[in-house]
């Protein structure tokens, strides 16, 4: 990271761990205020690491990381302009279960670290917390999608493609 200077760098994202900057089409760098936090996020996408839904990590040391840039569109911002349908909640079901194959204390989602690409995939940006805080149901997630008014149709999606997630869910 010595050749980097961030104050070149376009700020793409900032939030309670640290700072993320784009270094160029296809890479970004994260620096977190803490080496533990990265060291946790290095550990949960180093975890996922495969899995198309996690950005790939190309190098990590301390505070910092360079990962692969997600091109896309903020999931709520997506849904806002263009609609809930159902392969978006496909899109989201399947990562929640990718979350509980990998065995993810926490399966809850926080939309705003979730992006729908260009070809319509759904990505993941932060991912710090899935390894040690626990959510055994992506309350969050549930609760955006009253906000956003589509929590009857992912709730009906559910009922017809993922039967034993909806009436988990539907309880709580």
């Amino acid at each position: 990271m010595e050749n980097i200077n961030l104050k070149e760098l376009p700020l793409i994202g900032k939030g309670c761990h640290g700072k993320v900057y784009r270094l160029d089409e296809n890479r970004c760098i994260k620096i977190c205020k803490h080496a533990k936090d990265m060291q946790m996020e290095y550990g949960v996408l180093k975890h996922a690491s495969g899995y198309p839904q996690f950005p790939k990590v190309y190098e990590c040391k301390d505070r910092y990381m360079i990962r692969e840039y997600i091109d896309g569109q903020n999931i709520q911002d997506y849904i806002k302009e263009n609609g809930f349908d159902n392969g978006l909640a496909r899109e989201l079901t399947e990562l929640i279960n990718v979350f509980i194959k990998l065995k993810f204390t926490r399966i809850d989602i926080r939309m705003q670290e979730v992006f729908v690409t260009r070809d319509y995939k759904i990505r993941i940006v932060d991912t710090t917390r899935y390894l040690d805080k626990r959510a055994l149901y992506p309350r969050k997630m549930l609760k955006e999608f009253k906000r956003l008014r589509c929590y009857k149709k992912y709730m009906n999606f559910l009922k017809e493609n993922y039967p034993e997630l909806y009436k988990s869910w539907n309880k709580k």
